[in-house]
This record gives structure tokens, sequence and C-alpha cells, in this order.
């Protein structure tokens, strides 16, 4: 009997152990991954049990005290937080970045890693909408309801919203961007803002037209090729490159500092090749 009281309390004790390395395991993956790269809005809202802008009061060697403005995810009831920053500067906190009267925004949790990042005060209210707007998406029922509120936030002028919505369809969520036939719908939309002046919002609206390389979308490349937007041109013939390389030859289009003569050719390709698509 003592022998298996020993043998219940050394599995207790095991399963316990495994919990507390599991956990420890998530949160140094975290730091470790902020360290190397820089999460998404998207990643670090949905990470985060609360998300508050606010002013910085008092940077000291290792933290900096903040006094807390608006939340636009969770709560805390205090006026203040308190931010460990860290020993080793990562892309997400760095001591040196932070001045008293900064305007930062705040990404964290009750009993975990928080993350602050400087921001503009007339920004503040963008990422507020954008947070807002990502918890929305997040709680929505049904496809249709979620696509809606990602052509809304394409739609809109505020370019965290833009990057959100569009970095959802490229990577987060396959189900929502593939929903019906095509994406065709949203090509007017993705056409403009491939045309912008913000590479991240050019780069995957560019990605999102190449998606279906069907008869709608690549006349969109081609002509983005040659619209004048550096950034536009280099992310058309990129893409271009990328999916049409099975049936196009591996020069097509090698002139990228060439826009028109670039765009000719792939015109010229397009005449001959555009019965193979849909």
């Amino acid at each position: 009997m003592e022998r298996y009281s020993m043998l219940i309390n050394t599995r207790r004790i095991f399963v316990a152990f495994l919990g507390t390395f599991a956990i420890n395991m998530l949160a140094n993956t975290l730091i470790a991954e902020a360290r190397t790269r820089q999460l998404t809005l998207t990643e670090k809202t949905r990470r985060s049990e609360f998300v508050v802008t606010g002013t910085v009061s008092e940077v000291q060697a290792n933290r900096a005290i903040v006094n807390i403005g608006q939340f636009a995810k969770g709560f805390l009831p205090t006026t203040s937080i308190t931010v460990e920053l860290p020993s080793i500067p990562n892309l997400e906190t760095n001591a040196a970045n932070f001045n008293p009267r900064d305007s930062v925004l705040i990404f964290g949790n009750n009993n975990g890693p928080r993350y602050m990042t400087k921001i503009r005060k007339d920004e503040a209210v963008q990422y507020e909408a954008a947070v807002k707007s990502i918890i929305e998406y997040d709680v929505a029922g049904s496809t249709k309801q979620k696509r809606a509120l990602l052509v809304a936030m394409m739609r809109s002028n505020n370019p965290l919203l833009q990057h959100a919505a569009l970095w959802d369809f490229v990577y987060l969520d396959p189900n929502t961007r593939n929903e019906g036939d095509s994406n065709d719908d949203l090509l007017p939309i993705l056409d403009g803002l491939a045309r912008g002046s913000d590479d991240r919002i050019v780069n995957l609206a560019v990605q999102i037209i190449g998606k279906t390389m069907s008869r709608k979308s690549i006349p969109i490349l081609i002509d983005l090729i040659e619209s004048g937007n550096a950034r536009s041109s280099k992310a058309a013939s990129r893409e271009l490159h990328s999916k049409a390389r099975a049936v196009a030859r591996n020069n097509l289009g090698d002139s990228s500092d060439k826009p028109k003569r670039n765009a000719n050719e792939w015109k010229e390709w397009w005449k001959n090749n555009k019965d193979k698509f849909k």
C-alpha cells in the first residue's frame, strides 16, 4: 500500500513537472521569437491578454513605468503599468528606444511577458481601431462574416488595418482567403493597394493577386510592371517569374531595370499563352 502511494505521488510530481516545463518552453519560445523577428500586429494581438496605449513616465535601468491611456483589448484596474526591459535588446522592446513622454503601445499578459512599441501620438487611434478589428475578426462566427470584415479592413484608409487584412488573406486563414471559386471580386481593391508606397502592403497585395494566376489577375500584374511605381513593378515582376515559370521561358521579363521592355515581353507572352489559363 505504501509503495502504491509513493507511485501515485511520483506520477503527480512528474505530471506537474511536465506542465511547468511546457509553460516555460512556450514563454521561452515567444521571447526567442521576438529576438529574431518582429511579430505582426495580428500575432501580438492574439497572444496578448491586454493591449493598451500609454505614455512613458519614467525609464530605469531594467524597466519603464507607463501611464495607461486607452485599452484596445482587455483591462487592468490601474493607472500605470511596469514593463520589464530585456537585458538583451530584441526587435519588440529595447531599453535604449524609450524616453519619458514617449507614446507607446503595450501588448501584455497578466503573468507573462509584456512588449512595448513606440508610436506617434497620432497613430494611437489607428492602432486601437486595428486591434479591435482583429478581435472582431477572430470572434466572427462564419467564413462569410470573416471575409466581409477583411474586405472592409482592406478598403479602409488605415494602413494598419490594411496590412492586418492582407496578412490574414495570404498567411493565416486560407479557408477565408479561398472562399468560393476565386478572389476575382478582390482584384480592384488589391490593384489599388499594390500601387501604394508601403512596401509591406504592396508586396502582400501583389502576392494575393498572383495566387490565382487567372485571365483576370495576370493582366493586372503585367500592368503593375509598367505602373511607374518601382515597388509595384519589382513585386509584380517577381510574382510573375515565380508563378508562370512552368509555362514561360526562364529569361522572360529579365529586364527588371527596364519596366517598359519587361512589360512588353510579358504582354507578348500573354497574347500567346492566355488560353492556358482559366
